[in-house]
């Protein structure tokens, strides 16, 4: 297939799972410029899985939110176009009062010259942002967990059964770059001691259940 996003774009990567990548493009007057590109080749949001589109808007908003604080931007653009490449990817832009186009959009007519900006190491601060970002994002999903892979053994077989026979569901606590989701389990002791075992979920052990209310995840292992 010659779509030149399915074979190698250009651009710096700062991030890439399973699913999708974070590229730092080189767009001459515009520092910054960042894709988030879907690995498979569709065209449309619909096209996606509800799970599959809440994962590429949260990486959207996660690199919205590194370029606003690694750059301090006037505004951040949103775009997924693809008319000419109809493979499904967004632009996330910083923009700032002085750039070239600035109200327009960039694919206008530029207004003025833009002032020149340089971020040293912008590239490597922005995967540090994102390396952050991601372990604290709004979940609109909760999980039931319904199969105890094999070859679990000790805590982590204990941990699993537990979320698995009580039939409930239950808020994530984080999610992995790589998508894969934790649990976690709070516990009192007999002597008033709390613990907490945090459980790694196997893909294909457990259901995304929709819930009524946002969770926020975080860390905890």
């Amino acid at each position: 297939m010659d779509c030149e996003l399915c074979q190698a774009p250009a651009g710096q990567v700062l991030h890439e799972d399973d699913h999708l990548k974070v590229l730092l493009v080189d767009e001459e007057g515009y520092p910054g410029f960042c894709r988030v590109i879907w690995k498979a080749h569709v065209k449309e949001m619909t096209d996606l899985s509800a799970c599959d589109r809440l994962h590429l808007l949260d990486w959207v908003h996660y690199v919205e939110a590194a370029l606003l604080h690694c750059m301090q931007a006037d505004k951040i653009n949103l775009a997924s176009l693809g008319n000419m490449v109809p493979h499904l990817h967004w632009h996330v832009i910083p923009r700032f009062a002085d750039d070239a186009h600035f109200p327009a959009p960039i694919w206008a007519a530029a207004r003025r010259q833009s002032a020149p900006r340089a971020w040293p190491q912008l590239a490597e601060q922005l995967r540090r942002q994102l390396a952050a970002a991601q372990t604290h994002c709004w979940l609109d999903y909760q999980i039931q967990v319904d199969q105890v892979p094999d070859g679990l053994e000790g805590a982590d077989l204990a941990c699993y059964r537990f979320f698995a026979e009580s039939g409930l569901s239950w808020a994530v606590d984080s999610v992995d770059a790589d998508g894969r989701h934790w649990l976690a389990l709070r516990r009192c002791g007999p002597d008033g001691t709390k613990q907490v075992d945090s459980l790694r979920l196997e893909p294909g052990s457990y259901r995304l259940l929709p819930c009524p209310r946002p969770y926020q995840a975080g860390r905890l292992r």
